[in-house]
C-alpha cells in the first residue's frame, strides 16, 4: 500500500508545509560549537573519547590493520577470479588541516564493514553478469552465496536490516530476474 496519493496539492497548502518544515528545521537543528568553544582542547578528543564513549574508536592505522585481518579470514568466498584489495581504501583525506586529520577518530569496525561491502558488492556483479550471458545456474548459485552470508552472524555486525527487507526485495527480485533494483542497492 503507498502512503503517496497522486492527488494534487494546492498552492497555499504547499505554502504551508513549506513554512511548517522550515520552522521545525530550525528549532530541531542540533547547534554545533566552533571548535573554539568547546570546553575541552582539540588535542584531547581522541582521549575524551576513548575515556567517555569506551574503545569504540581507533585511528586510520587501526582500521587498515582491522579490514587486512577481516580479509586474510573472511567466512565466505569471493566469485571466481575475484580478491581482495590487498589494503583497504578509506582514508582521511577530508579537506581540512594536517592538524585536524591528526585527531581523526574512525569507529572499530569500520574496515570489517569495508571488507564485507566488497564481498556483497563482487558477489552481486558477478551473479548480474552470470545473468546476462545466461548462466542462469551459476546466478542463482551466486545468489544463494549472497543470502546466506547476509543472513549470517557476520552481516549483522556490520550492517543492520531488521526486516530483512534487502533479501526480501532486492534479492528477491534478482531471483526472478530482475537485477537492476539489486544493483541499484548495492553498486550505487
Amino acid at each position: 500500500m503507498s502512503y503517496f496519493s497522486s492527488a494534487p496539492i494546492d498552492r497555499s497548502s504547499l505554502f504551508a508545509v513549506a513554512i511548517f518544515g522550515g520552522i521545525s528545521a530550525w528549532a530541531f537543528s542540533p547547534v554545533v560549537a566552533n571548535a573554539e568553544e568547546l570546553p575541552i582542547d582539540p588535542s584531547e578528543v581522541p582521549e575524551y573519547v576513548e575515556k567517555t564513549v569506551g574503545s569504540g574508536f581507533t585511528d586510520l592505522a587501526g582500521i587498515h590493520q582491522e579490514y587486512r585481518e577481516a580479509v586474510a579470514s573472511f567466512p565466505f568466498p569471493l566469485p571466481d577470479g575475484q580478491q581482495f584489495p590487498p589494503e583497504s581504501s578509506l582514508n582521511d583525506d577530508a579537506p581540512t588541516s594536517d592538524a585536524v586529520r591528526r585527531r581523526v577518530v574512525w569507529q572499530k569496525g569500520s574496515g570489517v564493514a569495508e571488507a564485507y561491502m566488497y564481498w556483497e558488492t563482487a558477489t552481486v556483479v558477478a551473479a548480474s553478469e552470470a545473468q546476462d550471458r545466461g548462466e542462469f545456474i551459476r546466478a542463482q548459485a551466486l545468489l544463494d552465496t549472497l543470502e546466506a552470508g547476509y543472513n549470517s552472524d557476520f552481516r549483522r555486525l556490520v550492517l543492520i536490516d531488521r526486516g530483512n527487507e534487502f533479501v526480501r526485495t532486492q534479492v528477491g527480485a534478482a531471483r526472478s530476474g530482475d537485477f537492476g533494483p539489486l544493483r541499484d542497492a548495492v553498486c550505487a
